[in-house]
């Protein structure tokens, strides 16, 4: 799930790039903020959630879902920090 979050969050990274909506560094912080966020949110849901399984395996989900939009602002950085074709 992880993977298709980070698939999915390139896409949209890359629209906001290429429509000049947020520079390339806002739109990395944006994402990492968003995947940090949307992971926390998720286990807290899943703590109030108490013994409901249904809810609890959506939470799980969705939280590495939303752990893959953090791919695209941490592992990509150190790409867009080196040099051309170093």
């Amino acid at each position: 799930m992880s993977s298709i979050g980070g698939f999915v969050a390139s896409f949209m990274c890359k629209w906001l790039t290429k429509k000049n909506y947020l520079q390339i560094d806002k739109t990395r912080k944006a994402f990492t903020f968003a995947g940090a966020f949307g992971f926390s949110m998720c286990m807290l849901g899943i703590i109030l959630a108490g013994c409901d399984t249904v809810i609890n395996i959506l939470c799980f989900t969705l939280s590495l879902f939303i752990t893959g939009m953090a791919l695209s602002g941490v592992v990509i950085t150190s790409m867009d920090m080196s040099p051309m074709f170093a």
